[in-house]
């Protein structure tokens, strides 16, 4: 996840240096930063699917 962070990180960066607004973006980077604080950046991208069931009790992986 420490190498997702760092692409969403730079291109949440350009957008903003062209003042564009990314409000998935900033969404899908929050939600990715959620995901490292709970299970470290070393950890699988899966885990922020899981980190967003668990929190907003949606299931989106199939059963």
């Amino acid at each position: 996840m420490a190498l997702m962070k760092k692409d969403a990180g730079l291109a949440l960066g350009m957008a903003t240096a062209m003042a564009q607004d990314m409000p998935l973006g900033t969404s899908a980077f929050e939600a990715l930063q959620d995901a490292i604080n709970k299970h470290g950046d070393a950890a699988d991208m899966s885990l922020v699917a899981l980190s967003y069931e668990a929190k907003t009790g949606a299931r989106i992986r199939p059963e």
